[in-house]
C-alpha cells in the first residue's frame, strides 16, 4: 500500500465464549481467521493472545504506531497518562480540543468498573459527551462538536481501595492546509553557498539562493487557525543536494515568517540542476513530548540551477618571477566547494580582457585534484573577462588582476649610417638584444630590405634565420652606393624577432639605414706611383748606363817593375800602400768613360802628369800619378785600356833594346 515505508498493522480479535474454547493459541487463530492468515502469511506478522488485561497494551500500540503517516479519518493519539486514586479521590487531567477535531475521544481503562469520568469547561460539567463502557473497566468519551480549547476530565474513584486509571485521548483533526504558492529566486547556487527557505520572500537577501511557501490554514469550515496549539504546527523537513549532512526538520509558523539559512549546500554536487525537496507535515504536541502528525502536505521540490565547483585561482609564470609578455604562465585553479563534471575535467576554459579590448582564453585541465592550464598573453594589465565559466565559478575573481610587462627590446644604434665613397662595399652593423627569462629561447629573422634605387644592402649573417643569445647578436651589413643621390636615409632593414616555438610573440622592428657620401680625393698616389715609377727608370737607367770600371788598369811602377792593381768598380779609395790618399772617380757614359782623381788626405800631396792636384781631375790613357809623403814617394799609371808593354815603358820601341817587364796581378 505505501511504498518503500515501513506500515505497522494492528489487529484487535476480540474472542466470544464460544471462541475461547476454540481459540487458545496464535495458529488456532490463524487456521480460524481467514485476515489473520493474511497478515501473517503475505506482510510477516506476529499474532499474540491477551487477555483482557494486556488489551490496553494493544489498544495503545494501534494508536501510537499508526502516527507516522497521515491518512483522511484516522484517529491521533496525543495523550497518554496514568492517575492513581486513593479511596474516594477526584483526579483533574488537563485535556485540549485542537480546532478542525472532528471527533475527540478520552479511552480510560482501570482495575474496577468504580469510577466515574467527567468532562468540565470552568470546572463545570460539559454536557453532550457520549460516555460508552458503563459498568466495564474501561469508559470511552466520544466528544463532537465542542469549541476548541482547553478542559478538564474529572476522575473520581467510587471504590473503597486504591486505584489505577490509565488515559489515552486521541482526535481526529480535519484541518484544511494547503501550499497557496511555492518560489524561488535569486542564486544560482555556488557549491558551498548557503540556501535561505522561509514561509514568505526574504528582500534582505537578494543575492542568495531562496525558495519559500505560502500557507494557508483552516479549518473545516474556512475559519483561519486561531489554535495556539497548531500555531506553530508546520514541520518542515528540507533535503538539499550536495551536502554531508542534512538540516535537522524545523517548526514553522505563519505568524512569525521565520527563515532559515543553511549554509554548504552543493559542496559535493556537479554543475546542472538539482531540487530542494520540502516536506511539510502539521503536528499536534503530545503530553508524552512527541507530536502527533496531524496531515502532510505535498511534497514541493525548487528547481535549483547548481554553479560548481567553486575554484580559488592562483597565476604565475612558468618561469622567473615577472610576468612577461607571451611567457608562459601557469594557471591552477583550486576546488573549494563542488565536483567537477566530467566535461570540465576534460577542459574548463577561462576567458581574461584587459580595458583595451585586448582578449585571450585559457583551457584548464582536471589533474589529480587540481585544475591546470598553460596561457601566454600580450603586454597590458589583464583581468578576468567575469566570475562563471563553463557553470564554474572563480571565488576570488575581482583579484585576479595582473600586468604583463612587455619584454626588453633593444637596437644599437638605432640607425645604422655607412660613410664612404660611392661603389665601395661599406660595412657596417647593429646590435640586437631581446630579454628572455629561465629557458627560453629566442631568433630572429631578417624579413626584409628596402632600398633606394642605386642602393643596394644585404646582411651578410650566412643565415636568414639566427638565435638570439641572452647577450644579444651582431648584425653586420654591407652597403654599395652606386651614386651619391642615395645619401640620406638610404634603406630600411626589416627584422622580425619572437620567441621559438611561440609565433604570437613575434615582433617587427625596423631599422634606418642612413648613407653619408664621401667625393672620392685626386688621386695622389697615383702621382707619386709616378714619380716613382720614374725615378726607378731613372735610377735603372743609371744604374745601367753609369761607367764602371772594366778595362781601366792601375800600375804601380817600383824598381822598373809595374804592378797590376784593381780599381773596383765605380770607385777606387786610393792604395794599398798610401791608405785614404786619392779616391778614382768614373764618369761620363759606359761607352765613354772618364776617370777622375782627386787627392783625400792632406797627409799626400798628388801630382798628376808633373802637375800638382788639389780637386778632381780627369786622367787620360797613360797620366803618371805620383804620390809625395815627405821623402816617400810613390809612382802609378793609369791606362783606360790593357797598356803594350811601350806605353808601359813609357818610352818610344826600339826592336833593338832590351826592356825587362814584370807584370804582376793581384787578386
Amino acid at each position: 500500500l505505501f511504498r518503500d515505508r515501513r506500515v505497522v498493522v494492528s489487529m484487535v480479535y476480540l474472542r466470544s465464549a464460544t471462541a475461547r474454547e476454540q481459540i487458545k493459541t496464535p495458529s488456532d487463530l490463524q487456521k480460524s481467521n481467514a485476515v489473520a492468515n493474511h497478515l501473517v502469511h503475505y506482510l510477516g506478522a506476529k499474532l499474540h493472545v491477551v487477555g483482557r488485561r494486556g488489551l490496553k497494551s494493544v489498544f495503545f500500540d494501534i494508536l501510537k504506531d499508526v502516527s507516522d503517516f497521515w491518512k483522511p479519518g484516522l484517529l491521533r493519539c496525543y495523550k497518554d497518562t496514568s492517575v492513581r486514586l486513593k479511596p474516594g479521590d477526584v483526579r483533574h487531567i488537563p485535556i485540549h480540543i485542537f480546532q478542525g477535531a472532528t471527533v475527540t475521544k478520552i479511552v480510560l481503562f482501570g482495575r474496577s468498573p468504580a469510577f466515574e469520568p467527567r468532562l468540565l469547561k470552568d470546572k463545570k460539567e460539559v454536557k453532550g459527551v457520549h460516555v460508552a463502557g458503563l459498568g466495564e473497566r474501561y469508559r470511552i468519551l466520544a466528544i463532537r462538536g465542542l469549541p476548541f480549547g482547553d478542559y478538564t476530565l474529572q476522575i473520581r474513584n467510587s471504590t473503597e481501595d486504591s486505584l489505577v486509571v490509565d488515559v489515552v485521548a486521541y482526535a481526529q483533526v480535519e484541518l484544511q492546509w494547503s501550499v497557496v504558492s511555492d518560489q524561488s529566486k535569486g542564486g544560482p547556487l555556488i557549491a558551498g553557498s548557503p540556501f535561505a527557505f522561509g514561509i514568505t520572500p526574504d528582500a534582505s537577501r537578494p543575492e542568495e539562493a531562496q525558495g519559500w511557501l505560502v500557507i494557508s490554514a483552516t479549518d473545516k469550515r474556512g475559519n483561519p487557525i486561531t489554535d495556539l496549539h497548531l500555531m506553530d504546527a508546520l514541520i518542515v523537513k528540507l533535503t538539499l543536494p550536495g551536502m554531508k549532512e542534512q538540516p535537522v526538520p524545523s517548526a514553522y509558523t505563519t505568524l512569525n515568517k521565520k527563515w532559515t539559512l543553511i549554509k554548504g549546500v552543493g559542496l559535493l554536487s556537479e554543475p546542472g540542476t538539482d531540487n530542494v525537496v520540502v516536506e511539510g507535515m502539521v503536528t499536534a504536541p503530545a503530553r508524552s513530548g512527541s507530536d502527533i502528525t496531524v496531515c502532510r502536505l505535498p511534497t514541493i521540490r525548487f528547481p535549483l540551477r547548481i554553479i560548481a565547483p567553486l575554484l580559488r585561482l592562483s597565476i604565475k609564470p612558468s618561469t622567473g618571477e615577472e610576468f612577461l609578455e607571451f611567457g608562459s604562465l601557469c594557471v591552477i585553479g583550486e576546488i573549494i566547494a563542488g565536483k567537477p563534471a566530467r566535461r570540465q575535467a576534460e577542459g574548463l576554459t577561462l576567458r581574461f580582457a584587459t580595458d583595451k579590448g585586448q582578449k585571450a582564453t585559457v583551457t584548464l585541465k582536471f589533474s589529480e585534484g587540481v585544475f591546470r592550464g598553460e596561457m601566454r598573453l600580450a603586454a597590458d594589465m589583464w583581468h578576468l573577462d567575469g566570475d562563471i565559466f563553463d557553470s564554474a565559478k572563480v571565488s576570488d575573481a575581482k583579484k585576479a588582476v595582473f600586468f604583463v610587462r612587455e619584454r626588453r627590446l633593444s637596437i644599437k644604434p638605432e640607425k645604422v649610417v655607412f660613410r664612404g665613397f660611392t661603389e665601395d662595399k661599406l660595412k657596417g652593423a647593429f646590435t640586437l638584444t631581446y630579454e628572455t627569462a629561465g629557458d627560453e629561447q629566442a631568433e630572429a629573422e631578417i624579413a626584409s630590405i628596402t632600398a633606394k634605387k642605386g642602393c643596394k644592402v644585404s646582411a651578410i649573417t650566412g643565415a636568414k634565420v639566427f638565435d638570439i643569445p641572452r647577450e644579444g647578436i651582431e648584425i653586420p651589413f654591407e652597403l654599395v652606393a652606386q651614386t651619391s643621390e642615395v645619401a640620406g636615409d638610404a634603406a630600411t632593414v626589416e627584422v622580425k624577432v619572437r620567441l621559438k616555438g611561440v609565433p604570437q610573440s613575434e615582433k617587427t622592428v625596423k631599422v634606418p639605414v642612413a648613407y653619408e657620401y664621401v667625393p672620392r680625393p685626386f688621386p695622389w698616389w697615383l702621382v707619386a706611383v709616378g714619380a716613382a715609377v720614374i725615378f726607378f727608370l731613372i735610377i735603372l737607367i743609371w744604374a745601367l748606363t753609369r761607367p764602371v770600371f772594366t778595362e781601366q788598369q792601375f800600375w804601380l811602377h817600383t824598381e822598373n817593375q809595374y804592378l797590376l792593381r784593381d780599381l773596383g768598380k765605380r770607385k777606387a779609395p786610393a792604395t794599398e800602400q798610401a791608405p785614404n790618399s786619392v779616391l778614382f772617380v768614373l764618369k761620363g757614359s759606359r761607352k765613354e768613360p772618364v776617370c777622375h782623381i782627386k787627392p783625400l788626405s792632406s797627409e799626400w800631396s798628388l801630382v798628376v802628369d808633373n802637375e800638382q792636384v788639389e780637386q778632381l781631375v780627369p786622367l787620360k790613357h797613360g797620366s803618371w800619378i805620383t804620390l809625395i809623403r815627405g821623402e816617400e814617394k810613390l809612382e802609378y799609371r793609369y791606362f783606360d785600356r790593357q797598356p803594350t808593354e811601350w806605353e808601359l815603358l813609357g818610352v818610344p820601341y826600339e826592336p833593338d833594346a832590351e826592356y825587362f817587364l814584370i807584370i804582376e796581378e793581384e787578386p
